[in-house]
Parts: structure tokens; sequence; C-alpha cells
């Protein structure tokens, strides 16, 4: 599996951070597993604002229909819940969202 610096950084038995020296730095990392009836992107670490360009590349690239899978996304920013929610409302199945990550996914006005 490729990270974010480029290299390919799966180290048995480290979380995928602790991996690479270079990765170190990094807050973001989006997997892609193909299936067989579409794509779905693994999101681990932060999202922020300057990280969605990552992201959103990542989805308009995937093949339809799209899973995200947040199961080891740790904190989103506001840009970032505002995203997400846009991708589900997209049809975007988003699944494995923390109870923090879907706190700051829900739509205060329209959603409880």
């Amino acid at each position: 599996m490729l990270a974010s610096c480029g290299r390919d950084c799966s180290s048995p038995g480290l979380p995928w951070h602790e991996a690479c020296p270079y990765c170190a730095a990094v807050t973001l990392r989006i997997t892609q597993v193909e299936a067989e009836t579409g794509t779905i992107l693994r999101v681990d670490g932060r999202l922020e604002a300057e990280s969605l360009g990552e992201l959103e590349r990542a989805c308009q690239e995937a093949l339809l229909p799209l899973i995200l899978n947040l199961e080891g996304l740790l904190w989103i920013d506001d840009r970032a819940a505002e995203t997400l929610r846009q991708l589900r409302a997209k049809g975007t199945v988003v699944t494995n969202a923390s109870p923090y990550v879907t706190l700051r996914m829900k739509n205060d006005r329209n959603e409880t």
C-alpha cells in the first residue's frame, strides 16, 4: 500500500503513521479498495480543510457506488464535516464513523 509519502509504508505491527519516518507528519491516509460493485475508501487520521482536496479527488476518481469507511478517522474540522455531509447527500455511503465523527457530521438544523 502506498502512503501519502509515495512509499510502501506497510510495516507489520506498526500503526500506519509510525511505520514510515516520512509519514510521521502525515495526518491523513486514504486507502482505496476496488470492489466488484464500486469502491471503498478507508479514511484514517485527521480530516481538515487543508486535506479535503485529497479526499475529493479520491471520491471523484472512484467507481460508483462509493463507500467511505471512516473507522480510522479520528478528527474532523467544520469544513470536513460539511464535505462529508455533502458526499452523503449525493449518495455516498458512510460507514464505521466514531460517535465523535457522527456527531460532527450531523446537521443541527435537520438531524437529531
